[in-house]
């Protein structure tokens, strides 16, 4: 499963709606000047889809921007709305990688490159540092079970 808050107003909310589906694909930095451009416009007024490549996988109303190292087609699962936003929570139907982001068959953060949008203050960041293998780091923790 994966989830995805957008705006209520807008437009790809519609579609998702209508079609049951939608899709995640994983931009690099190298694709910051495009991603961020198509979240300045709106798809109602602009057609959004002179901005990226598409291909279709497995899902027929849930393209993947041609060019994304990671990128996964999800069916539905449920929407929530959330004051002024709608959650979207999505079964992955499929899970596409670029062979060459994957480093012994899994995806590579550091060849990803993927970025992150940071709120309220508006900032993109890099990622990629790795800090420690998850569920086990904190297994020294000094507070015992009850």
């Amino acid at each position: 499963m994966i989830a995805a808050a957008l705006g209520m107003r807008h437009h790809t909310n519609k579609g998702i709606l209508a079609h049951k589906e939608f899709s995640v694909s994983i931009p690099s930095c190298a694709m910051l000047k495009q991603v961020d451009y198509v979240g300045l416009v709106s798809g109602g007024k602009i057609d959004k889809s002179r901005v990226f490549e598409t291909v279709a996988g497995e899902l027929e109303h849930a393209p993947i921007v041609k060019g994304c190292a990671v990128a996964m087609q999800c069916r539905l699962f449920r929407s929530i709305e959330l004051g002024f936003d709608e959650l979207f929570i999505g079964e992955v139907a499929a899970a596409y990688a670029e062979p060459s982001c994957l480093s012994d068959g899994r995806p590579d953060l550091k060849k990803i490159d993927p970025f992150l949008l940071t709120m309220p203050d508006n900032r993109y960041w890099r990622v990629g540092e790795f800090l420690a293998p998850a569920w086990s780091v904190g297994k020294d923790f000094p507070i015992s079970e009850r």
